[in-house]
């Protein structure tokens, strides 16, 4: 079953993070600018991962993840608390493998916890969560086939939002999917790469802009 993260055997490797505490972002008004991050400063707080598993780091301008093995992921997260966000970026395969995932998170709680927003450089995409380890999708059994991607090594705008318990994927501003779901309230905002059957899989981020819905 294609790009189905159901049947993954997860290797679930954290990028890092800086340690940030909460702020209150409900006092920003409507559009305003949470967090911002356009990778040209290695200091600016994601952290980095040189393992078995995979590489996390800062390049020439971006962040870029490579994941080593077969159905793997690893993740990334700069430390906030957050509940309702719009969480835009740029991001593209850097290379082959094309069947890849590749997006971003939010709230994340912790390692076993989170939303996630996917596609994959060969055109598809999902909604899911990560509940209690296990990763399950919230917009059908397995990744969907969306026009809107742009596929191979093809820069990709992402747009998750994620309010009160809807969340809604754009891709390259077009409505792609959306779901609801209660579980997490409030997190961590972050970057995810992933591989399916085929291992070593590299993604770039860029732009990675966190406003308030």
């Amino acid at each position: 079953m294609k790009h189905s993260p159901l049947l993954l055997t997860l290797l679930l490797l954290l990028a890092g993070c800086r340690a940030a505490p909460g702020f209150g972002e409900r006092f920003f008004a409507s559009g305003s600018t949470l967090f911002s991050d356009d990778f040209s400063n290695p200091q600016s707080g994601w952290g980095t991962l040189n393992a078995e598993g995979g590489v996390a780091a800062y390049q020439e301008g971006a962040f870029r993840m490579y994941v080593k093995p077969a159905n793997a992921q690893i993740w990334a997260h700069p430390g906030l608390a957050l509940d309702d966000v719009r969480v835009d970026a740029r991001l593209r395969a850097a290379g082959e493998p094309y069947s890849n995932r590749m997006g971003v998170l939010c709230r994340y709680v912790d390692d076993t916890n989170f939303y996630f927003f996917i596609i994959s450089a060969d055109g598809y995409a999902a909604i899911g969560k990560m509940s209690a380890g296990q990763a399950i999708l919230l917009t059908g059994s397995e990744m969907t086939r969306r026009p809107e991607i742009l596929t191979g090594g093809q820069v990709n705008r992402l747009r998750a939002d994620c309010v009160s318990d809807f969340l809604i994927l754009y891709i390259n501003d077009h409505l792609a999917l959306s779901a609801q779901d209660a579980d997490f309230s409030r997190g961590d905002v972050g970057l995810l790469a992933g591989t399916f059957e085929t291992p070593g899989a590299a993604v770039l981020f860029d732009d990675f802009i966190v406003r308030k819905p």
